[in-house]
């Protein structure tokens, strides 16, 4: 995920099957460092923009040193659907960058 002024590799994982509408979904973000959960990650299915979409706020799992995310995907799912990821680091800095879902 890059934008201007920030870079963060993170490695992904989707769980619990594929993408359906109005389902939800589960996403793990493994971050390319240990801050003990001092990161803020949020993830949705969708759009950039958000629109229709719920955001889920992931819960650090110290046991795997990732963040758990559960979001709930548009009902329909819009045209060109991505898992958008927010990585807010403790001094305030984002990154918002976008993967490729597994759908059904």
């Amino acid at each position: 995920m890059n934008r201007p002024g920030f870079r963060c590799s993170s490695v992904l994982a989707q769980g619990h099957g594929g993408v359906t509408a109005g389902k939800e979904s589960h996403l793990v973000v493994k971050l390319p460092y240990n801050d003990a959960g001092a990161t803020i990650v949020r993830a949705w299915l969708g759009t950039e923009d958000r629109t229709a979409s719920l955001v889920g706020k992931g819960e650090y799992a110290p046991s795997h040193d990732d963040y758990d995310i559960h979001a709930t995907a548009p009902d329909p799912l819009p045209e060109g659907t991505m898992w958008w990821i927010e990585i807010e680091k403790p001094d305030g800095a984002k990154v918002v960058g976008s993967a490729q879902p597994i759908t059904d």
